[in-house]
């Protein structure tokens, strides 16, 4: 994908940012999960394993996997992809936790 389509659909939507250990810029949007590594930008979404294109927050564990929390619930990065995270209640509204 070109940078000048990628940085237009992050600019205009930028809700969280997090860098992780191996120093790559991870960007969450209302579009998607964007992965810049200081070359180019990589767009990740439902057909990468997060439940929802809708990112509410990004965070770089340290010692862990990436955890991305989105509209429909949470995930934790599994190599190239994401695997979904099972929440007991609280329910998740909107990816926040509420009381039920």
């Amino acid at each position: 994908t070109g940078a000048g389509d990628i940085s237009e659909q992050i600019a205009a939507v930028v809700r969280a940012l997090a860098q992780d250990h191996d120093l790559a810029i991870w960007i969450g949007t209302r579009e998607g999960l964007f992965r810049y590594d200081g070359q180019s930008f990589r767009k990740l979404g439902q057909a990468d394993g997060l439940p929802s294109s809708w990112i509410f927050d990004v965070h770089a564990n340290p010692v862990g996997p990436l955890l991305v929390a989105t509209e429909d619930g949470f995930a934790r990065q599994a190599g190239y992809s994401f695997e979904g995270l099972p929440l007991p209640p609280p329910a998740l509204d909107r990816g926040r936790l509420i009381d039920s």
